[in-house]
């Protein structure tokens, strides 16, 4: 489920999208932060659903405009081309689908970035439903974007899949958009990838809209707030 307020739903059913938001802006500054490079989290897109049955008067208050807002339901594969472009990853953790069923390999998705860089990101696929995990160390919250000991590869996959256990009473699954699953640290990488160039050209792009399956949409349950 996905608490919200009206005038978001209204959008959802308008534009026939769910919107994935920039890491670097969700409610809990201290997430998807990575020990070696600290703007790793603006390359990352997520939407954000909870797992819980019943209805969550924490929910309603925080996201649901003061428990004025919805709360709708939608089935766990939702995104367009949901019933014959989904596969199930190396890790077992979550589904990739591609969002664009037609150009399998094509980016769908164009991340900006203004400054120096002009090169952009772009990402073609949805990873999810991710279980979001919780630890009592704010120092465990923290990733390596670097991987391999030989650091030559920057890998996002980690980044916003673990908070703080004050987090827990949320029951988080999210979706996210990766502009890179993986990269080489060669010298097109560095060029691209590096800390340096993100600092030097930042995304500016804070949100991405996904489209749903029209089959999708006809299995929403809206539930409205209790006030």
């Amino acid at each position: 489920s996905h608490y919200t307020c009206i005038e978001t739903l209204e959008l959802i059913l308008k534009n026939r999208t769910i919107r994935f938001n920039r890491l670097d802006r969700v409610n809990d500054p201290k997430e998807s932060l990575s020990r070696d490079y600290k703007t790793a989290q603006s390359m990352v897109f997520a939407s954000c659903w909870t797992s819980a049955e019943s209805e969550s008067q924490l929910h309603w208050s925080m996201y649901a405009k003061s428990h004025q807002g919805v709360r709708i339901t939608m089935p766990t594969l939702m995104f367009n081309g949901r019933h014959n472009n989904h596969k199930v990853t190396h890790d077992d953790r979550h589904y990739e689908i591609t969002v664009d069923p037609v150009n399998r390999n094509g980016c769908l998705y164009q991340i900006d970035r203004r400054g120096k860089q002009v090169m952009c990101l772009a990402g073609s696929s949805v990873s999810g439903p991710t279980k979001i995990s919780y630890v009592s160390a704010e120092d465990a919250i923290l990733c390596n974007v670097t991987q391999r000991h030989d650091g030559t590869l920057y890998d996002l996959r980690s980044l916003g899949t673990v908070k703080l256990k004050e987090w827990e009473c949320e029951s988080e699954y999210r979706f996210r958009i990766l502009s890179a699953f993986g990269y080489s640290k060669d010298d097109s990488g560095e060029k691209w990838m590096s800390p340096g160039a993100f600092e030097d050209s930042p995304v500016v792009t804070e949100s991405i809209d996904v489209p749903l399956d029209a089959s999708a949409l006809e299995e929403m349950e809206i539930m409205l707030g209790p006030k």
